[in-house]
């Protein structure tokens, strides 16, 4: 196929036209990466929280 191409690079036929509605995704990368607002925590949340004692507070990312 890349060598039709390379050898009559004028094409004729009609494109193909995708579109993706990349917001509609969104939603869906929150949920999936468990993003909802319960998991942004501010530094009083996380001295709250039961396990504040145990937890690594170097990788709790304050919003």
């Amino acid at each position: 196929a890349l060598e039709m191409l390379r050898d009559s690079p004028d094409r004729w036929e009609k494109p193909l036209i995708y579109h993706l509605d990349v917001a509609a995704m969104y939603p869906n990368i929150i949920l999936t990466n468990r993003l909802q607002p319960s998991a942004m925590v501010t530094p009083a949340d996380c001295a709250a929280c039961v396990h504040s004692t145990t937890c690594e507070t170097s990788y709790v990312q304050y919003y």
